[in-house]
């Protein structure tokens, strides 16, 4: 850095400096039931990273539950939903992106040395990231993980996983599920864990489970 400002966290580490710019929540989107699918438009130049929270208690092991993936193509971020409606509560979007900043009539604001306003007083910049869970433990990661924490938390959806087997009595057909990360805030608290896609019931033959040993990526979001 050559000039001008040289924000730091408070464990010392850089927050922000005139060459770079901060990611930033650029829209917060509601899913609830009968809406399946949202999307938000970014500049495909810059990264996008979208994070998600169920706001509702957890469901039990393999019931139906809601699946969310995340695809990024020519600038559109969108969130897909498998079975919403199944569940009670509403699923809280938060896209967080690196864009230019709106001055505001008061307060701070930071431009870089191209004139581009990059941080102002009223930016909701994405903090308080962690990564949960061990890959070199299976019980710990992927689809067999399952975190608490306080307060309102969100998770990058990802695939985590898979469920196969036959399912059916009389001519059981193959069955495939996904299985995707998911955050559940109950209110103080917010479990996150793996969830299916599609409910195999009890009558799943030959059950397979593929664990991908996945990390999460959660994000407190109280703030925004």
């Amino acid at each position: 850095m050559s000039f001008g400002a040289y924000l730091t966290t408070v464990d010392g580490g850089v927050f922000v400096t005139p060459d770079s710019m901060p990611l930033s929540l650029i829209e917060k989107k509601t899913l609830a039931n009968g809406t399946f699918e949202v999307a938000v438009n970014y500049d495909a130049t810059r990264p996008m990273i979208p994070f998600i929270t169920h706001n509702r208690a957890a469901p039990e092991t393999n019931a139906a539950s809601t699946a969310i993936t995340a695809s990024l193509d020519n600038g559109v971020c969108t969130l897909s939903a498998y079975y919403l409606g199944v569940e009670g509560g509403t699923i809280d979007a938060y896209f967080f992106s690196v864009e230019p900043q709106t001055p505001p009539e008061w307060g701070m604001a930071i431009w870089d040395a191209n004139g581009v306003c990059i941080l102002t007083n009223e930016t909701k910049v994405l903090t308080d990231v962690e990564a949960v869970g061990d890959p070199s433990n299976e019980n710990n990661s992927g689809t067999k993980l399952d975190v608490t924490k306080s307060g309102k938390w969100a998770v990058m959806p990802r695939m985590v996983g898979y469920v196969i087997g036959m399912a059916g009595s009389a001519q059981p057909i193959p069955f495939q599920t996904i299985q995707t990360s998911m955050a559940y805030y109950s209110g103080g608290n917010t479990r996150i864990k793996a969830v299916v896609g599609i409910s195999p019931g009890s009558g799943l033959l030959n059950p397979g489970y593929i664990n991908y040993r996945n990390r999460y990526l959660i994000t407190d979001v109280s703030r925004y």
